[in-house]
């Protein structure tokens, strides 16, 4: 054999372990473009497979519909313009007692023993403000009325958002008894923009009733199989409003640039008629200044 054939030999098999080596190369990065690929897509393909995250508002109790109630409002408090809603399920039907339509507060259900409230709170110089629990109670006629339970003042932050109350954990609700919750202003004038009597005190807070129920005993396994971010559709799927809003509300603190746990947001409480606060900002846990029971 002479130098030549060796040398055309030693270049051949130097090419075909050149082109395997290549081969491997380009098959090793596009297996691993392909598996970031799919890491990267699979919030997107989750959100695809997923339907909008909703709620399903139940009717409205014969007593609500009678009294009313005050989910939203906005009033002049000593002269500073103030917007307030409550974070409750809520349809938009006639007060029997005034014949005029309003939004009425639904009753909301819990497994909590010490639940969450949100409250929206527009931009104000006050402060701060007054959060009540009466538990509903019959007097010695039958009638209904509230037995007080709870009140604490809390320092609000000025800043326009949505705020949260938390009932304490000393303090717990009982099973299958209805509370009555509100969130007022201490005012020394009164005025409804749109209210021009010299009564519109009505307009200085937001209400919302809350029932706790027994947890059924499957709710643990969904909430565990579903994943932390999972947890507000299990909750919704099992009718429960305020664990539904407030997990929700935490993830999106925790997460602030997913997309997906902002579109859920949005849907959840266009759901239940509060597209109008669906946008603004979540500021947390309000300070308690003082307290009594």
């Amino acid at each position: 054999m002479n130098k030549y054939s060796i040398y055309l030999k030693a270049m051949s098999l130097a090419l075909a372990l050149g082109m395997v080596m290549t081969e491997s190369l380009s098959a090793a990065v596009t297996i691993n473009n392909s598996s970031q690929d799919l890491s990267t897509s699979s919030s997107t393909l989750l959100a695809q497979r997923r339907g909008r995250l909703g709620f399903r508002v139940g009717g409205i109790r014969p007593s609500n519909r009678r009294t009313g109630g005050i989910s939203r409002g906005s009033f002049l408090c000593d002269g500073d313009r103030i917007t307030t809603t409550a974070l409750m399920p809520q349809v938009e039907a006639k007060n029997e007692k005034s014949g005029k339509l309003e939004w009425i507060p639904v009753d909301a259900t819990t497994v909590e023993s010490s639940p969450k409230f949100l409250v929206y709170v527009s931009q104000t110089k006050k402060p701060t403000a007054t959060f009540i629990l009466y538990k509903e109670i019959k007097d010695a006629n039958g009638k209904i009325i509230d037995d007080l339970v709870y009140e604490e003042n809390v320092a609000l932050t000025g800043k326009s958002g949505i705020v949260s109350i938390s009932v304490p954990d000393d303090i717990e609700l009982e099973m299958n008894q209805r509370y009555h919750w509100y969130f007022s202003m201490e005012c020394n004038t009164v005025q409804s923009p749109t209210d021009t009597s010299a009564d519109a005190s009505d307009h200085s807070y937001v209400e919302g009733w809350v029932q706790r129920i027994q947890k059924d005993p499957n709710l643990e396994t969904a909430l565990k199989n579903a994943g932390e971010k999972g947890h507000p559709a299990v909750y919704s799927n099992n009718e429960l409003w305020i664990e539904t809003v407030s997990s929700l509300a935490d993830l999106r603190q925790r997460y602030p640039n997913d997309r997906l746990l902002q579109d859920d947001w949005q849907s959840l409480l266009e759901s239940v008629g509060l597209e109008r606060v669906a946008n603004e900002t979540l500021l947390g846990s309000l300070t308690v200044v003082s307290h009594r029971n």
